[in-house]
């Protein structure tokens, strides 16, 4: 299947994306060259099921055909950043494909998208400003700040950040985020002393460098 130096891991492939679009359509993105034949996939690990109750056909290091890559939401999933596909569509020729590990070309997404991997040495690193409160002399919640950063990582790890989002829009899926998991809407700071932190967490995300719109 060629050099395996040029096949990167599903989340590596997001990383890359991400750097062309929007978080949540990452996937999307990819699905539309790799059901075109136009970027190679393959799975570590698959698990075939046969139409007409003819059993389960076990592979490893599967180079997934094109057609795999059909059908819709509805009958299908795809979780590229866990790098897991899963499809009942009929016209892969199986009942249903469970495939993991998913990897897929370096070089056709490179050639695909126009885009180059950043280094890890220079990729931009989330920090969270100073509020205002600071240099007021009245101190900063340590406690809630802390969980603002936790939030954030946690929420664009197991939801994503959405980059057409407000910093205002991303304020309320946070509080909200928070509270499902048993915390309060008022864990977080207030969003007049967090906005510009929100602003960097959508720009960064976005695998943008420097200040939101001041390159």
């Amino acid at each position: 299947m060629g050099d395996d130096s040029d096949w990167i891991r599903g989340r590596d492939a997001f990383q890359l994306l991400i750097k062309v679009g929007s978080i949540g359509s990452a996937a999307a993105r990819l699905r539309e060259p790799c059901a075109r034949g136009r970027i190679r996939a393959r799975a570590l690990d698959g698990t075939l099921t046969l139409r007409h109750g003819h059993g389960t056909q076990i592979v490893q290091d599967w180079e997934v055909p094109k057609q795999t890559w059909g059908g819709d939401p509805n009958n299908s999933s795809f979780l590229l950043n866990e790098g897991l596909f899963s499809s009942t569509d009929f016209t892969t020729g199986y009942r249903r494909v469970e495939l993991s590990g998913l990897q897929f070309s370096r070089s056709d997404l490179v050639a695909y998208f126009g885009i180059e991997p950043a280094s890890p040495s220079t990729a931009p690193i989330l920090t969270v400003a100073q509020p205002n409160d600071a240099r007021k002399g009245r101190g900063v919640d340590t406690e809630k700040w802390g969980t603002l950063i936790a939030a954030i990582v946690a929420f664009q790890h197991s939801k994503g950040i959405d980059l057409a989002w407000t910093a205002s829009a991303f304020h309320d899926k946070l509080k909200e985020y928070v509270c499902e998991r048993g915390g309060k809407d008022s864990d977080i700071p207030h969003y007049s002393k967090c906005s510009n932190a929100l602003n960097r967490a959508i720009w960064w995300a976005a695998g943008r460098e420097g200040e939101p719109d001041k390159i």
